[in-house]
């Protein structure tokens, strides 16, 4: 919780863009009093948004939602420079000696971080990438330690003024509960409600946290059995089969893409499309003769392993100590954790897998024995995630409550904030953003 909640913060900040400094150039794009901030740092600015907004959504921005953009990051310097103007009225927008040491200390941490995590994520797609091109990379993104300096020091600002002016907001409860839910549970409702691949993909498979878990999910531990060597080599050719079918499915997929994108009409099509289908259907009946021969010459090998599992089951022994003694998955989660996380609508398990489990009853059921290209398996219903919101301990409660009243006073400050504005001359230049 504490990591999700810092995490947002620090995405909240850097959302808001790059300040840059008070400056004089010919390109100034926005002007508050003689504070002025030029057209590239809100262009960087505007850049900044776009890339968060096309993260966040696969639609493709029109013009008018660029516009908008654009109208933002030029808002955004303008209460900036109101902020700025009023801070030096009042003799709190300079930084002493030592503050800026610290605040340019923690912004070349802070880039370093970025830093790191870009090159490990860029290295995966791409092996030679060259630590400068991580840098160009990042420069390119907005991401500068000179940018990130500008970021810490507007915040420390925003934190000066809220220290002076806001400290009148206080927090209850319900604005607490309100806070929680429309700025996490409703944003994880909305992206995993009616999409469990999207959840597994970036909550179970990567350890993250939600604070919203779709209904349906499961827990299950299994024992996965290695198929007997006489098995294997039986079912070496059958294997060599599907793997030359599909070999051939990806050619005939290949010759139909390329047909596809250069034929005038459908009739262009339709002999690729004929191999394609052709191939598929190859591929299919392969693999369905070899899941045939493997379940026929199996199952009879391994009986008495089987029965004797089920008998020591069947006789009280708890499923967690049948996975030490025979299970090949040897997993934390399997071995002594709650076990893996099932969804019946998922798509990431093997048909097979997914309805044997998915027709298990209650907890404690365990399924006949699965045969798939993984291994024998007999899973075991666990117990039920619990659906819903996630319920925060009093430790998350304490770290929400400090993050929400932050919130409250941000939004107090920017009420403040538009009704200095008619304290200075303000200037702005829409036309010198590029969107």
């Amino acid at each position: 919780m504490k990591r999700r909640l810092t995490a947002y913060l620090t995405a909240f900040w850097l959302l808001l863009g790059s300040a840059g400094f008070a400056e004089t150039v010919p390109a100034v794009a926005v002007r508050v009093g003689e504070y002025t901030y030029s057209a590239e740092t809100v262009q960087s600015s505007f850049n900044s948004l776009m890339n968060g907004q096309a993260a966040l959504s696969s639609n493709t921005l029109t013009a008018a939602d660029r516009q908008l953009l654009a109208e933002a990051a030029i808002e955004h310097f303008v209460n900036i420079g109101v902020l700025e103007a009023k801070l030096a009225e009042t003799g709190e927008r300079e930084f002493s000696r030592e503050e800026q040491e610290i605040l340019n200390a923690a912004a070349q941490s802070r880039y370093e971080e970025l830093w790191q995590a870009a090159y490990q994520q860029l290295v995966k797609t791409d092996p030679s990438v060259t630590e400068a091109q991580v840098t160009e990379w990042m420069a390119e993104q907005g991401y500068t330690a000179e940018e990130i300096k500008a970021e810490y020091e507007v915040a420390e600002r925003q934190r000066r003024a809220i220290e002076r002016y806001c400290t009148d907001v206080t927090l209850n409860g319900q604005m607490a509960d309100a806070y929680y839910e429309n700025q996490f549970v409703a944003v994880d409702r909305a992206r995993y409600e009616n999409n469990i691949d999207l959840f597994e993909q970036e909550i179970i498979q990567n350890r993250n946290e939600s604070f919203f878990i779709p209904a349906g999910f499961r827990l299950i531990r299994q024992i996965v059995l290695n198929y007997p060597e006489e098995v294997t080599k039986t079912l070496k050719p059958y294997e060599k089969k599907v793997s030359a079918c599909a070999a051939g499915l990806n050619s005939a997929l290949q010759v139909l893409t390329i047909a596809a994108t250069t034929a005038e009409d459908w009739d262009g099509v339709a002999d690729a499309r004929a191999a394609y289908d052709a191939a598929n259907a190859d591929t299919l009946a392969a693999y369905q003769e070899l899941a045939q021969k493997r379940e026929e010459i199996t199952l009879p090998l391994i009986k008495d392993t089987l029965d004797e599992i089920l008998l020591r089951y069947a006789s009280g022994e708890a499923f967690a100590d049948l996975i030490q003694a025979y299970s090949t998955d040897r997993s934390e989660e399997n071995l002594k954790g709650d076990g893996y996380w099932f969804h019946p609508d998922s798509t990431g398990w093997p048909d097979k897998y997914k309805e044997a489990v998915a027709a298990l009853r209650q907890p404690g059921d365990v399924t006949d024995p699965i045969l798939t290209d993984y291994g024998i398996h007999i899973v075991y219903y666990a117990g039920d995630v619990p659906a819903g919101v996630h319920e925060l301990t009093d430790e998350e409660r304490d770290v929400l409550n400090a993050s929400a009243l932050y919130y409250y006073q941000q939004e107090r400050l920017a009420e403040l904030i538009d009704g200095w504005k008619a304290d200075y001359e303000i200037e702005t230049h829409l036309e010198l953003i590029i969107y």
